[in-house]
C-alpha cells in the first residue's frame, strides 16, 4: 500500500504543525488483457496422385474355370495372374506405393488383360513402376498428367 504525506494537524493539544501520514485508498489492479490465441492454420493436404494401369499379356493365356485367365502354369509367362505386385518408386528410389493385379480378363484368344490401380502416391517428379519381376517403367510428373494418369504396358 502506498502512503502519501497529507500536511494536517497532529498533537493538536501541543500546539504543532507537523507533517504526517494517512494511507491513500489502493489502486484498483487492471484488469489483465487476454491475449489473442493466434489462428492455427491446418497445413495445406499433401497433393497425392492414383495411378490406373492396364497390363496386356499377348499369348496363348491360360482359361481358368472362373472365368478369368493369366499366364499359362507351364509357359514363360507363369508369374503373370491376378495378385501380382506392382511397386512405384519415386525418382530416388523409395517405394511410395504398391498395388496388385486384379483378376485377368481375356480379351481375345490371344491375350488376357490385367488392371491395377495404386492410390495416394505423393506429387514427386518422377515415378518408376515396377511390374513383378518384368522390369521397371519411368515417368515424368508431366508425362502421367498428359496420360491421364493411365499407364498401359504390354507383354509377349
Amino acid at each position: 500500500m502506498k502512503k502519501v504525506l497529507v500536511p494536517g494537524l497532529i498533537g493538536v493539544g501541543l500546539g504543532l504543525l507537523t507533517m504526517g501520514s494517512v494511507e491513500a485508498a489502493p489502486k484498483p489492479k487492471p484488469k489483465p488483457t487476454p491475449t489473442p490465441t493466434p489462428k492455427v492454420e491446418a497445413p495445406a493436404p499433401a497433393k497425392t496422385i492414383t495411378i490406373t494401369g492396364v497390363f496386356t499379356l499377348i499369348d496363348f493365356p491360360y482359361s481358368y474355370p472362373d472365368g478369368t485367365c493369366g499366364g499359362a502354369p507351364s509357359g514363360g509367362y507363369k508369374d503373370i495372374q491376378a495378385g501380382m505386385s506392382v511397386v512405384v518408386k519415386d525418382g530416388n528410389r523409395n517405394i511410395i506405393g504398391m498395388g496388385r493385379f486384379g483378376p485377368g480378363k481375356r480379351i481375345d484368344r490371344f491375350s488376357c488383360e490385367f488392371t491395377y490401380q495404386i492410390t495416394d502416391l505423393p506429387e514427386t517428379k518422377f515415378y518408376i513402376v515396377a511390374v513383378g519381376r518384368r522390369g521397371e517403367m519411368t515417368f515424368s510428373l508431366e508425362e502421367l498428367r498428359e496420360r491421364g494418369f493411365k499407364i498401359s504396358s504390354t507383354l509377349g
